[in-house]
């Protein structure tokens, strides 16, 4: 194969003493090694076909396609990894839905309203203000689960808890606490306040 004057003078330009190297040009490789024993250089041009052709070639190409399936892998695996943490973070957010608040009502559970009373009732204590505490159910409820039906009942309980929900103050926390009772905190509220939304609320 020959060589222009430009791939000369660049193989030239980057030579060294006692030094070998290669280049690469349009589609060919041209390696070199100076001579030990001659002021010379021993030049190999391949074209790129015949360079994958032969051993060196070939080990080249299977690195290159080792390379590139495990770059897949690697891009495969990271995607596989984003979704299963996705999955888990939802599932996550669902558990701890499902273990805080009621499926029916949406309003927080029995447990879950408990541990916002203690918390609430440590903080009013050091804080030395007053917290009130409202409980109530629904008169007769039973009556509406035996004449209309269970379908009926969990209606009268979601309008029932959006009622109360209307009428507390936003810093409120209101909770399901039994089957047709609810509870309600009254952060920083003393008895004649929380008279006055409980005649609201009724």
């Amino acid at each position: 194969h020959h060589l222009d004057k430009a791939q000369i003078a660049e193989i030239f330009r980057q030579v060294t003493p006692a030094q070998s190297g290669q280049l690469k040009s349009g589609l060919n490789f041209i390696t070199w090694v100076r001579l030990q024993n001659f002021d010379g250089l021993l030049i190999s041009v391949q074209p790129l076909r015949e360079g994958m052709s032969s051993e060196t070639g070939r080990v080249t190409l299977v690195l290159i396609l080792m390379w590139g399936v495990f770059s897949v892998v690697l891009i495969a695996s990271h995607q596989a990894i984003i979704r299963m943490t996705g999955r888990l973070l939802t599932l996550q957010e669902t558990l701890s839905w499902r273990a805080n608040y009621d499926g029916l009502t949406r309003l927080l559970n029995r447990s879950a309203f408990f541990e916002h009373a203690e918390k609430l009732s440590v903080f009013s204590e050091r804080q030395q203000q007053p917290v009130s505490l409202i409980q109530l159910d629904l008169d007769h409820f039973k009556s509406v689960n035996d004449s209309l039906g269970h379908h009926a009942g969990d209606i009268v309980l979601t309008h029932s808890a959006a009622v109360i929900a209307k009428a507390m103050r936003k810093r409120d926390i209101l909770g399901r606490v039994g089957g047709e009772e609810f509870c309600i905190l009254l952060p920083d509220t003393g008895l004649a306040e929380a008279v006055e939304i409980a005649e609201r609320i009724r």
